[in-house]
């Protein structure tokens, strides 16, 4: 797992890879009991977590202050406004046209000031039903600052460790996606994965497990396939248990640390895109599979296919059209300047 020279490689292509599932995911409409959407949805929004906790230890790392001093209120006031802002503002945006489109909505939307507040504090039932995670990410946070602050008052270098321990049996029982205010127990279960980022050490695990080739990631990723997909077999599983999100984490990470290993680049024109690809994709793909199919009358799998496309690449289209602006208003200002 080598780091480039400005960004960690390895967690920008765990980036591209988890919004490719996010995508994927996305695509089975009213088709949730198809084995590869199962598998997916065991792990892909883990993932989010467990990068959104790694990189902020990487940025507490590189600070050289404890977590409690480095993130304390003006770092959460930055989170709030990249994550609650957009949350506000695009669903405010899609509240009334949702409303009045009710035709092409997969689920109604009740057009008063009570249901516009609903939308807002119970994130799973928001007009954007993908955006439930970025309250959820945002209350994280909070706990992980409140989690900095105690910290500061226990002066113990391992105080992560039964934080993760605990936060792992609270995820047992709390259900990832709830319909309670604010989705607390989402919050409470993906705390686990968050934490778990957090406590990874990527030198500890070059230098331990990668070192002399203990570990090899294809056998290693393989295992973690074969793991997370294990459940299928088993009665009465429950892929909103926490084992089947870490077990394709380590696949995750097995895949990162191949796709590094080898050298490989084809993921990183996307790098830098994945969150305009989150905010925007819904939109591709509720054309592509509400509006198109109720239009045409085609195949669902027609849909699901044209969205996976559109719900990458259209978003993808929107991110580079917008540097591109910016870089020819930023030329603009320069050059006035002179």
């Amino acid at each position: 797992m080598r780091e480039s020279s400005d960004r960690l490689e390895w967690i920008s292509f765990l980036q591209v890879f988890a919004i490719i599932l996010v995508v994927i995911g996305h695509s089975f409409y009213h088709h949730e009991d198809n084995i590869v959407y199962g598998w997916i949805y065991s792990f892909h929004m883990p993932l989010f977590f467990f990068i959104s906790g790694h990189l902020l230890h990487v940025s507490v790392k590189r600070s050289g202050k404890p977590l409690g001093q480095y993130f304390g209120l003006r770092a959460l006031a930055k989170k709030a406004r990249r994550l609650l802002l957009p949350y506000w503002l695009i669903s405010s945006l899609v509240f009334v046209p949702k409303a009045f489109l009710g035709n092409f909505a997969g689920r109604e939307v009740d057009f008063s000031w009570a249901g516009y507040a609903h939308m807002l504090f119970y994130p799973n039932d928001n007009v954007i039903s993908i955006y439930w995670f970025l309250p959820t990410l945002f209350l994280v946070f909070c706990i992980a600052y409140v989690g900095g602050k105690v910290s500061l008052v226990l002066k113990s270098r391992y105080w992560i460790l039964p934080v993760l321990v605990a936060s792992y049996f609270l995820a047992i029982f709390f259900p990832r996606y709830s319909l309670e205010i604010l989705n607390y127990p989402g919050v409470i279960a993906f705390l686990f994965y968050f934490v778990l980022g957090y406590a990874f050490d990527v030198e500890f695990v070059r230098a331990q497990l990668l070192k002399d080739n203990r570990v090899k990631p294809v056998p290693a990723m393989a295992f973690g396939v074969v793991m997370s997909m294990a459940f299928y077999v088993y009665p009465g599983h429950d892929w909103n248990h926490p084992f089947y999100g870490f077990t394709g984490i380590i696949m995750s990470l097995c895949l990162a640390g191949l796709y590094c290993q080898m050298g490989l680049r084809f993921f990183r024109p996307f790098y830098g895109s994945t969150y305009a690809i989150y905010l925007f994709s819904w939109f591709f793909q509720v054309a592509s599979q509400q509006v198109f199919l109720s239009v045409t009358g085609a195949h669902w799998g027609v849909g699901s296919a044209l969205a996976m496309v559109t719900g990458f690449f259209g978003p993808f289209a929107i991110f580079k059209l917008w540097k591109w602006l910016s870089a020819r208003v930023a030329a603009k200002r320069g050059t006035a300047g002179r």
